[in-house]
């Protein structure tokens, strides 16, 4: 995210293009798209790519604007997780895990899948 991504505008042009961050909020929602669109199918297919997470995120100085760099990173406890069950984006299912605040985070998780909860 924080490093430069170089853009191809046509065979003469370059450009290049920077995400950072100038504030961060107290409760941090991360979507990561799990779509994209696959000319050759000629539609929206789901990206099968396994993705693993901790149950902290530490977002540090190099993702911050520069006059933000040298604060002390922020720490973040994970306390849900949405899940899409299903191969389209037109399809599917969503399941929740989240964190009951009474409990630690070994035993404290639940799923809410429609109105099934279970531990």
């Amino acid at each position: 995210m924080a490093a430069p991504q170089s853009l191809e505008l046509d065979s003469s042009r370059q450009a290049s293009i920077q995400h950072l961050l100038e504030a961060l909020p107290p409760v941090l929602v991360v979507h990561l798209k799990r779509f994209c669109y696959d000319k050759d199918v000629g539609g929206v297919v789901k990206v099968g790519k396994a993705v693993q997470w901790g149950e902290e995120l530490e977002v540090g100085g190099e993702v911050m604007a520069p006059g933000l760099r040298k604060a002390p990173a922020a720490r973040y406890k994970l306390f849900g997780a949405l899940y899409h069950h299903g191969l389209s984006a037109s399809g599917g299912h969503y399941t929740l895990d989240v964190l009951h605040p009474g409990r630690n985070a070994t035993e404290g998780w639940m799923r809410i899948d429609d109105e099934l909860v279970s531990d």
